[in-house]
């Protein structure tokens, strides 16, 4: 079940009541999917097996697994990828699981029918295919921009992005001061549960610490957020 953040006390009772009957008389596996927070969601409806269930954080792919992500499913059409191009396109990826797949989908359209590629994904093919890439993932940092601004995030969200340059991942602390900074009133427990359910700041895992979700889309905030003073906060 995706989008299972949105889950209503209730509903997700009677789906643990199925799924717990259901598994008494043959396999069963229930899977959900959402945001972030979706775990702080889950406890709220106040069902202990929630927290007994195993929990994949969601995070940045590595280098190694953000290439088999891209290379494999276009090894299976018979399409193979050279060594630069793919690199291109992990690097440019930022290990973000969205743009992996944004980045596999545009390079398998062109190295299927590509002249240049010839059923390979080339470098050229790579460079043919970078324009869908960057529409796509320019469209996705503005609805985010829109997001945050609707909720009055903007600020907290480049005080945060300005924070990382200096230290990746962000001590819970250092977290702390920089919503602090941005001095538009929002406390750091209501921006961290803000941020993170917008997949702009993921927990780094086993840590109270925080990482970036998309790292590139801090470089956007950054670019075209207001400066403190024309968005509506105090300054400093």
């Amino acid at each position: 079940m995706d989008e299972a953040h949105t889950l209503k006390p209730e509903v997700g009772q009677w789906l643990l009541n199925a799924a717990q009957t259901a598994g008494r008389r043959a396999p069963f596996l229930l899977v959900l999917a959402g945001t972030p927070d979706l775990a702080a969601r889950l406890s709220e409806m106040g069902a202990s097996f929630w927290n007994r269930a195993e929990q994949l954080p969601l995070g940045r792919l590595d280098e190694e697994a953000a290439a088999e992500a891209i290379r494999r499913p276009l090894a299976d059409d018979g399409i193979a990828v050279e060594k630069g191009a793919l690199a291109r396109m992990v690097r440019e990826s930022h290990g973000y699981p969205f743009f992996v797949q944004l980045w596999g989908r545009a390079a398998w359209r062109r190295g299927n029918r590509s002249v240049s590629g010839g059923g390979a994904v080339t470098a050229a093919v790579v460079e043919e295919a970078a324009g869908e890439f960057e529409t796509r993932r320019n469209r996705y940092y503005l609805d985010r921009y829109r997001e945050l601004e609707k909720r009055k995030l903007l600020p907290a969200a480049g005080a945060v992005a300005s924070a990382f340059r200096g230290e990746d991942p962000l001590s819970a602390a250092a977290f702390r001061r920089a919503v602090a900074r941005s001095g538009d009133g929002v406390g750091a427990a209501e921006a961290a549960e803000a941020l993170e359910h917008l997949g702009f700041v993921w927990q780094a895992r086993g840590t109270p610490s925080w990482e970036p979700g998309i790292p590139s889309l801090m470089d956007y905030i950054l670019e075209h957020a207001p400066p403190p003073d024309e968005g509506g906060a105090a300054g400093g």
